[in-house]
């Protein structure tokens, strides 16, 4: 195999033709693994050498047959963006089944992020009317090459390419499912589109969407939904402001304002828990928009809008962002659960009032009723217990922490006001004043701080006669554990609630 690709001193578009004929074997020969080690490496190194930037926008590649200023579209298309499809598809196979010499080289990784990004530049579309003829032509070459299997394990080399790419695929998918893949003049592709699809059938990534709340990296949803995906880079979004809705975030629309966030990858599954998480067209709306990643535009990403009304004192300065940033407001304190309030909407019955699933005590609602600013998963340094025998819980008993000694226990942090915390701590007393050495919950424990705030738990400052609690309250603590310690196993879950008081 020859280094077939270069550029003819004259405008010749029959030898353009026959060079791009050319690479078409090339790749072919390259992907049925017909062509040796070096002969891979030496066009490999071919293709970076000749690699061209365009002049307007150096971050983006091309190999492209002449000045694209000097072309007219149709040309344009077929003889400067027609190669450069051919040789970064050359390069991304090389990168994902090798050979390792090549995507080796010096200048290997830089040529393909800069090639892919290049081949944004029309959205993989044709001139003129021929533009849906086109982009099937593009993605035709790409499904030959595997770039579908190349977006789902390096999403991130151009994350520009990946979600062009994904927002195409689903534009042909609707088209075909809609019998409308046809031109300006009525002339059909549905058979030519199916056909593509379908070779990509098996492809996993299903679009990349921007989160900028609960679901960053270090807040309590990431690790649930987003461990497995794959994460592009952090990124602004413009015309937007971030609201604090209490135990959440929402953004809307705001001219002249920006969002701090993250940008991945994600599967259909994937995908799909997001939309339930987030109650997609009910709470938020999903919806495209256009994010900036290392000083670069990316559109089509996915991002949720939050439907409802706001407080515009609620708005969340772009200075103290992203979510989840400390913003040290007065008189906070994280108030850290190991029993029943674990499960946050236990706990909230203790701000909002009411009675917890229609079975023991009515609480009264605290006169701050706001929502927790944050909530996180917590390990305790001591051991928790179950004492007591609670008329509510099935004359069981019920969670205290043991502070005499070390020890080691699972719960969970509420960062809310030290009024709340006080009404907390008088509600767990049958609405009383806890009175030392007779309430149940008669010390109020400092565990030390985090983030610049104090955490505190109540408990009894001394070590009770242990009783064992009922079926319902355990089952309501290891609810609590799946929705806040998602590390644990469902065996690690029981052994934990089953074993306090061994």
């Amino acid at each position: 195999m020859k280094n077939t690709f270069y550029r003819p001193q004259e405008v010749d578009t029959r030898r353009f033709e026959e060079i791009m004929k050319e690479m078409k074997a090339n790749l072919n020969q390259i992907i049925s693994g017909e062509v040796e080690k070096e002969e891979a490496r030496s066009y490999a190194e071919n293709l970076i050498r000749e690699a061209k930037p365009l002049e307007k926008n150096p971050e983006m590649m091309f190999w492209g047959f002449s000045d694209p200023q000097t072309m007219p579209s149709d040309s344009r298309v077929r003889y400067f963006y027609t190669p450069s499809y051919l040789a970064v598809s050359t390069l991304a196979y090389m990168r994902l089944y090798g050979p390792e010499e090549a995507h080796l080289l010096e200048g290997f990784q830089e040529t393909l992020r800069k090639g892919l990004l290049g081949a944004t530049g029309r959205a993989f579309s044709g001139a003129g009317h021929d533009g849906l003829k086109g982009m099937i032509e593009a993605f035709d070459l790409f499904q030959e090459a595997k770039i579908h299997h190349f977006v789902d394990a390096y999403p991130e080399i151009c994350p520009a390419f990946t979600s062009l790419f994904l927002k195409t695929r689903s534009y042909l998918t609707e088209l075909v499912k809609k019998d409308k893949v046809r031109n300006a003049y009525g002339e059909a592709y549905t058979e030519e589109a199916k056909s593509v699809l379908l070779d990509m059938k098996d492809m996993e990534t299903e679009a990349v969407v921007f989160v900028y709340g609960t679901l960053l990296r270090g807040i309590r949803n990431h690790d649930a939904y987003l461990r497995s995906a794959k994460y592009l880079g952090e990124a602004k979004l413009s015309g937007y402001g971030l609201y604090d809705l209490g135990s959440y975030p929402g953004i809307r629309r705001k001219q002249g304002n920006r969002v701090k966030g993250e940008v991945y990858a994600v599967d259909r599954k994937t995908l799909e828990r997001l939309h339930e998480l987030e109650g997609e067209g009910s709470l938020y709306a999903y919806e495209e928009v256009m994010v900036e990643m290392d000083g670069k535009e990316m559109q089509h990403v996915g991002t949720y809008r939050y439907l409802h009304e706001v407080k515009e004192e609620n708005q969340i300065p772009y200075e103290e962002q992203p979510y989840g940033k400390e913003r040290k407001e007065k008189n906070l304190v994280w108030y850290a659960a190991y029993g029943s309030n674990m499960l946050e909407e236990r706990f909230l019955h203790y701000i909002h009032g009411g009675c917890f699933r229609g079975k023991g005590r009515n609480q009264k609602p605290c006169a701050d009723t706001s929502s927790p600013r944050a909530k996180r998963a917590y390990v305790f340094d001591h051991d928790m217990y179950y004492a007591k025998e609670s008329g509510a819980w099935e004359h069981g008993g019920v969670s205290f922490l043991d502070v005499t000694k070390p020890g080691k226990a699972y719960g969970v942090a509420y960062l809310i006001t030290e009024e709340q915390l006080n009404h907390l701590w008088i509600e767990e007393n049958g609405g009383h004043i806890p009175t030392p050495g007779i309430s149940w919950y008669d010390h109020k424990a400092d565990l030390g701080t985090m983030d610049g705030y104090p955490v505190m738990t109540v408990t009894n400052r001394r070590v009770l006669e242990k009783n064992e609690p009922g079926e319902r309250y355990k089952n309501v603590l290891m609810e609590g554990l799946r929705e806040n310690h998602k590390e644990l196993s469902e065996e690690e879950v029981r052994a934990y609630v089953e074993s306090r008081n061994r």
